[in-house]
């Protein structure tokens, strides 16, 4: 009897701890399993997404990749790229290129960080050599093979119509298409430079990165043809009809578009206007933050209501501009020519306006400050209720402005001049700087 009780509590005791056992076991292996899945570093390709679809080759792919579960914040020169043609194709956690090699890749990114972990992963990719045609969507009219010269001779001494006709690549550069159709042609990459497009008909045409440096396109039709990335350089635009015209990142330096009528535009990103002719165009509303029109001419242009902001207009000349609510802040003014323009209360806080000529000009109860304004002629300008706090007005010329009620406190005004100017009421001059070497 006893031993049977014995053996009774002997194989519960056994139990017990065989249960006790098998759940610490249990324990220690699910912790190991889950410090071992939190160590695992691991990385990931999620451009370009992976797709039957080939590449065309000379086109840029953007690769970009993403880490996770490295020990220490990881550097983006870690990140290494290799491809199975073509060997080392750059580094970083994300990049572009256009070089590769035609045919069937491994792409694998490696990731090491400095304390010897590791990852990487591959995808693959197919690069094929593709004729301009096959990577832009065709119209289904336009052969997917550009018509040689001779062809294009042919048609310009018969019929003069070009229209659906394929020229990508083409070197057509001098000729005479003056009054020539061109509606709905694929003129991608081609050379149209110093041509003679006048009176062209060229609506819907794809002139993507054409050179059409130095031609002659006046009076053409330009109403929704795309010149991305187009060289309009020098190009004669006048009496151009522009109406739906993508011009994104197009340069148009010194580019002749008077009388045109930018607003209408697509899309001007981009776009480049150094140099160019903007005589009485008409630019109302449109959003031009950051672009370049140095030595651009706007005189009598309709620019109200124009966001320049943070735009270089050194040296242009915008007299007798329209400017109602322009937006200047931020933009670079230096020498620029606004003569007996009207400005009010316009923002030019902390702007780079040394040696311009403002003479003339309207600008009640405008925001100069920290302005630099030195060497400016600002003769006949009206600067009542002003802020000219902080600002360089050293060898500026003030002669017959009116700066009644004009807040000079911390003004730099060495050797200005103020001769007949209107001073009434001025707001802390007394605070303003080198006060004593003013000619008045």
């Amino acid at each position: 009897m006893r031993k049977s009780i014995f053996l009774k509590h002997y194989v519960a005791f056994i139990m017990i701890i065989t249960a006790a056992a098998f759940f610490l076991c249990s324990g220690c292996s699910n912790t190991d399993d889950q410090a071992s899945s939190t160590s695992q570093a691991s990385v990931i390709i999620f451009l370009p997404a992976v797709t039957d679809k080939p590449f065309a080759q000379g086109r840029p792919i953007q690769f970009e990749a993403d880490a996770d579960n490295f020990q220490e914040e990881l550097k983006s020169s870690w990140f290494t790229w290799t491809s199975s043609i073509d060997g080392y194709i750059g580094s970083g956690t994300g990049f572009k290129t256009k070089e590769l090699s035609s045919g069937q890749h491994t792409i694998t990114v490696t990731v090491a960080d400095s304390k010897g972990t590791e990852a990487r992963h591959s995808i693959n990719i197919e690069v094929k050599m593709m004729r301009r045609a096959d990577v832009y969507k065709l119209d289904s009219r336009i052969s997917k093979d550009p018509i040689s010269i001779e062809e294009v001779d042919l048609l310009l001494s018969t019929t003069r119509n070009l229209s659906l006709k394929n020229l990508c690549e083409q070197d057509v550069s001098g000729k005479d298409f003056n009054n020539v159709n061109f509606k709905d042609s694929f003129l991608v990459y081609s050379n149209f430079s110093n041509t003679n497009l006048s009176n062209a008909n060229l609506t819907n045409v794809f002139f993507d990165h054409a050179n059409l440096k130095g031609a002659d396109l006046k009076g053409a039709n330009l109403t929704n043809a795309d010149l991305s990335s187009c060289d309009l350089s020098d190009a004669d635009l006048t009496g151009a009809k522009l109406d739906g015209c993508v011009l994104k990142n197009a340069n148009l330096s010194n580019a002749v578009l008077a009388g045109a009528k930018l607003f209408t535009l697509a899309n001007v990103q981009g776009i480049i206007l150094a140099g160019a002719n903007l005589d009485k165009a008409a630019l109302r509303g449109m959003k031009l933050q950051g672009i370049d029109a140095s030595n651009t001419v706007l005189t009598g242009a309709d620019l109200n209501n124009v966001n320049f902001q943070g735009a270089i207009l050194s040296e242009a000349n915008l007299s007798g501009a329209k400017m109602l609510r322009i937006n200047l802040a931020g933009a670079e003014l230096s020498g620029v020519i606004m003569k007996e323009v009207d400005i009010n209360n316009i923002i030019l806080e902390e702007c780079d306006i040394s040696g311009a000529d403002l003479s003339g000009s309207v600008m009640y109860s405008s925001n100069l400050s920290g302005a630099d304004l030195s060497g400016a002629n600002l003769s006949k300008v009206n600067l009542s209720h002003s802020i000219l706090q902080d600002a360089v007005l050293s060898e500026a010329d003030l002669t017959e402005s009116n700066l009644q009620n004009a807040d000079f406190k911390g003004a730099d005004v060495e050797n200005a001049v103020f001769i007949n100017a209107k001073m009434d009421n001025l707001k802390n001059f007394e605070h303003a700087i080198n006060t004593d070497t003013i000619k008045r």
